[in-house]
């Protein structure tokens, strides 16, 4: 299967937040109040169409940044939705690392092949049993405390 040709584009919070949650119900997740939706985000686009979006939460007074709720467009193959969501999460990741985090944190909700291989694409570290994966600069120690 030939690669897509992605782009990227800012997620417009005002004019698209529908679009993500109309895309979460389609795959049987209870959208987010529009308070607590990320107001950071990019598209990996494929011309005008929309593929997948991933988002950041900035955290108050700290180098870190959590990606957080990356969803692809539900009506395409799992191959397609992987390299849509990889593109989406590594260009946040890349923008998120080169203007504003020491650290970049992904969080997943679930474990599956869709979730596992964007994230190893987008060049996160798993952390093991708990769906949390890291991206941080040599040298940057990170603790992750679970239960």
């Amino acid at each position: 299967m030939k690669p897509l040709d992605l782009t990227a584009a800012r997620f417009n919070f005002e004019a698209e937040a529908e679009i993500i949650e109309r895309w979460w119900r389609e795959v049987g997740i209870e959208p987010l109040p529009r308070a607590a939706m990320p107001r950071i985000g990019r598209w990996a686009m494929h011309g005008e169409n929309r593929m997948a979006c991933a988002f950041a939460y900035l955290m108050d007074d700290t180098k870190l940044v959590m990606i957080a709720l990356p969803i692809a467009n539900p009506s395409l193959d799992w191959r397609r939705q992987a390299e849509a969501l990889a593109y989406a999460v590594s260009t946040l990741a890349d923008e998120i690392r080169e203007k504003i985090a020491d650290a970049v944190i992904i969080a997943l909700s679930h474990d599956n092949s869709v979730h596992q291989t964007y994230v190893k694409r987008a060049g996160f570290r798993d952390t093991g049993k708990i769906h949390l994966a890291v991206s941080a600069p040599a040298g940057v120690d990170i603790d992750i405390l679970s239960e």
